[in-house]
């Protein structure tokens, strides 16, 4: 998987919780941020039954590429939990994670970063690895490249690369 999963587990709470700059920059730096390329966001939560909130949304909050303030929420629609939701926008850096009070302390959940956004102007990419890239170009057309070998340098320009199952390659190099 090209996305670092946070390598923080924080089980929900019966009150709202909000876990600031320090606690989040760590858990990137664990997961072998900070990152070259804006990520979305995701969260994952682990199967309990009623145990989350499906109403109040996880706000992430974050800076952009040129560095202006970005929110992003995220709505839990299982309340047994076993979900992965992730977000649409290009975060460079997160600064806060707020989680809604939740029904009750059973679940977990895990906090993380998933597909890459790339800056215009990438002429090329070169896996690290074999495997498969699903990406999107910058005309909005989808592809899943498969069979890529390590150190093949690609001459294509994605604007996206998904960090889901269709892609398979845990590394690449971007050429800007």
């Amino acid at each position: 998987m090209i996305a670092a999963e946070l390598e923080k587990l924080l089980g929900p709470s019966l009150k709202t919780s909000t876990f600031t700059t320090l606690a989040v920059t760590n858990a990137i730096k664990m997961a072998g941020g900070p990152y070259s390329q804006p990520r979305s966001v995701s969260v994952t939560t682990a199967s309990s039954t009623g145990s989350y909130n499906i109403v109040d949304p996880i706000v992430f909050t974050g800076k952009d590429i040129n560095g202006n303030t970005i929110t992003e929420s995220l709505t839990l629609t299982n309340a047994d939990g076993g979900e992965t939701i992730v977000g649409v926008k290009p975060f460079a850096s997160l600064t806060s994670i707020a989680v809604p009070a939740q029904v009750d302390v059973n679940g977990h959940f895990t906090f993380g970063v998933r597909d890459v956004f790339l800056q215009s102007g990438c002429r090329s990419i070169r896996p690290g690895s074999t495997g498969a890239i699903k990406l999107v170009y910058i005309d909005g057309t989808p592809d899943t490249l498969s069979s890529l070998i390590a150190g093949e340098h690609l001459d294509i320009e994605p604007l996206k690369i998904f960090g889901d199952s269709g892609t398979t390659v845990t590394s690449f190099i971007v050429f800007l």
